[in-house]
């Protein structure tokens, strides 16, 4: 009998290396499919959250100031003080933004509001017309973020317009009315 009626069903040199060079360039293409996926996700979780740390601490800014007592609203360039009344009592509170922390203090009780601060500015604000109105200051806040496993560094900048109801005479709104005045009568 002759060998010719055999086959041979190995592989050659030629055709593993062909395999391994194939393998290689579609698990290349699989990384880098993933790395992109992973990186956009990691971009997409430092943009909300720069969003999200801007959004709170802004509110909570506004929320203090407007209701600020006349006369205790004083700022600087990395601090701000108030007093708002709570109930029949005053509260203490203060800011401090020294980058990259913006930190709340109620009655000696701090609160972390972003870790993440670039730059905060705040400064008379104007009304209609441009003319410069007491207890209107505008709010400025950059926070900014490097998401894990990428440079492109995310930022949100976001402005407001505060408007202290006790002190401004710019607002004729009913519903602004002194502190004591709610105290005393409600």
């Amino acid at each position: 009998m002759g060998s010719s009626g055999l086959t041979k069903k190995a592989f050659t040199v030629v055709e593993t290396i062909i395999a391994l060079f194939l393998f290689v360039i579609l698990s290349g293409g699989a990384f880098y499919i993933l790395r992109s996926a992973q990186e956009n996700q990691s971009i997409s979780a430092a943009r909300a959250a720069v969003t999200g740390e801007a959004e709170i601490s802004l509110r909570a800014l506004e929320r203090d100031i407007v209701s600020a007592r006349r006369g205790t609203f004083k700022y600087s360039n990395s601090t701000l003080e108030l007093k708002k009344p709570s109930g029949v009592a005053l509260l203490d509170i203060s800011y401090k933004f020294v980058p990259p922390i913006l930190e709340r203090v109620e009655n000696g009780k701090t609160q972390i509001l972003t870790k993440h601060l670039k730059e905060f500015k705040i400064s008379e604000g104007t009304t209609a017309g441009n003319t410069t109105s007491t207890g209107t200051y505008i709010l400025e806040i950059l926070t900014e973020i490097e998401p894990a496993g990428s440079r492109k560094t995310q930022s949100h900048k976001q402005t407001v317009l505060v408007v202290i109801k006790e002190e401004s005479e710019a607002v004729k709104d009913p519903r602004f009315r002194p502190s004591e005045d709610v105290v005393n009568n409600y």
